[in-house]
């Protein structure tokens, strides 16, 4: 359009002021059109970021769910690893009170299944090893029979407390110096235990001791 006036005032078919009226009138156009575009692109960039923001807070509300959600399964998993570990605990009690502590006195009665490893080792155990056992519960019966290649034994213990169960079970005695050849033969022969002694009812060691086969062991004068 400017080419064109200025085309036409070359040719002298418009006047000047004609022309610059003209030319006013189209940069106020120009103005309009150019505010215009602009308040459009400021709306786009609004709504632009309108969007996004909406876009975030479906994402933080998500994530806050998700949040909400995990700590709900956490505290979940520890009531039940709670409740698991109290069941653990009854189970355990149940067990020592089934194996355990059977008399009014609060005694322990225990079992042991001794293996011969050879013929003949029998007699040298229940000359040597059995008093030596003897001497650290307060009562040891022994209950010999032809089961297994060589022969077997069971022994029927009772002791006075947990204390003196436990001190047993560590065996230290087996350890002192005039037991110590003793041991060696034990050795010698490849017997073997049940891993013993381990607690059982005063009903199982009642009847356990009470057949024929078993003797008392008396200890070492």
């Amino acid at each position: 359009m400017v080419k064109k006036l200025v085309k036409a005032l070359k040719n002298k078919k418009l006047s000047k002021k004609v022309a610059d009226k003209i030319v006013r009138k189209l940069r106020k156009r120009s103005k309009k059109v150019a505010k215009k575009k602009k308040t459009a692109s400021a709306k786009k960039h609004v709504e632009k970021s309108e969007k996004r923001a909406k876009k975030n807070a479906r994402k933080s509300k998500k994530a806050a769910s998700g949040a909400k959600k995990g700590k709900k399964l956490t505290l979940k998993a520890k009531m039940q690893q709670k409740k698991k570990s109290r069941e653990s605990s009854l189970r355990k009690m149940k067990k020592i009170l089934a194996k355990g502590k059977n008399s009014a006195s609060g005694g322990i009665y225990a079992k042991t299944v001794v293996n011969f490893g050879k013929p003949g080792f029998r007699q040298y155990m229940s000359r040597h090893l059995c008093p030596i056992a003897r001497q650290h519960a307060e009562d040891l019966h022994a209950c010999p029979s032809d089961a297994g290649k060589y022969g077997k034994c069971e022994e029927y213990f009772y002791f006075k407390d947990e204390a003196q169960y436990q001190a047993y079970r560590e065996g230290k005695f087996w350890k002192e110096k005039a037991v110590i050849p003793h041991i060696k033969e034990w050795t010698k022969s490849m017997s073997f235990t049940d891993g013993g002694p381990h607690k059982i009812t005063k009903e199982q060691y009642e009847e356990g001791k009470g057949r024929s086969k078993c003797k008392q062991v008396l200890m070492m004068m």
